[in-house]
């Protein structure tokens, strides 16, 4: 077992110190313990009363007393149960312990990780709805995700640039891609939750997630522009020039800078 994953199992310094001792001779008494662990006499009956209140020791209450921990394998299996039981009790109340406020904030992740995982857990807590926008890449990458969501039946519409499909889902090419595979992404679930910015560089790629209201709307209003453009499409397929004609005086209204 290595040290450093006690303290990220909830262990201080000195009940490290004193549980990998014990693992090392038991049973033994505190005075003991305390020239062996290093841990100072003054704390050391201290961090035992702590570890057997947890139940990772043991304490045979003789005279003298002494002290045994409970296998590594034990302090898994408890501390895998206690964590699922507290995840499980987070879940149920989540609604209960989150106060209701403004969220008029905007939060700025970095990173195409930090993007994309934010991407992923907006689309899991997703209950009704997910509009996104983005590109091939971008697409694969959430597509598991995009699945359990089709199977919970979210209605699922993704306006692509680049080659993407899943069944059940309503894909729309992108009408102004500058290439196949752009790494922008515009995400709305359940109309309340957005988010918008880049997937690249790698390293220093920004998005913003907020639940404001007002950037919600803008965002789901650019998807809802591009996919009845192109129901247009489909609906007038033999008036091409057309669509043509009004992108190019789109172009020099409102011209594209990327």
């Amino acid at each position: 077992m290595k040290e450093d994953a006690l303290e990220k199992l909830g262990f201080s310094e000195y009940e490290k110190r004193v549980y990998l001792a014990l693992l090392k001779k038991n049973p033994i008494g505190g005075y003991e313990l305390a020239r062996v662990s290093g841990v100072p006499r003054s704390r050391v009956y201290e961090t035992l009363e702590k570890l057997e209140a947890r139940g990772v020791v043991l304490v045979s209450h003789q005279r003298p007393t002494l002290y045994r921990p409970i296998s590594p394998r034990e302090l898994a299996e408890r501390l895998r149960n206690d964590f699922e039981k507290a995840v499980g009790w987070l879940e149920e109340n989540a609604e209960a312990l989150q106060e209701e406020e403004m969220f008029s904030s905007i939060w700025s992740l970095e990173g195409r990780e930090a993007v994309l995982s934010r991407a992923r857990s907006m689309i899991e807590s997703a209950k009704k709805s997910i509009y996104l926008a983005s590109g091939e890449s971008v697409l694969r990458e959430l597509k598991s995700s995009l699945k359990r969501a089709v199977a919970r039946n979210a209605r699922l519409v993704v306006v692509a640039c680049g080659s993407f499909s899943l069944e059940g889902a309503h894909v729309f090419p992108h009408e102004s891609c500058f290439k196949e595979d752009e790494t922008f992404i515009i995400l709305i679930t359940d109309g309340k939750d957005v988010l918008l910015g880049d997937t690249m560089p790698t390293d220093s790629c920004r998005a913003a997630w907020s639940q404001n209201p007002g950037i919600v709307y803008v965002a789901e209003d650019y998807i809802r522009h591009e996919v009845h453009l192109q129901l247009l499409k489909r609906l007038f397929k033999e008036e091409t020039t057309i669509f043509e004609q009004a992108k190019q005086e789109m172009q020099k209204l409102i011209p594209l800078h990327r």
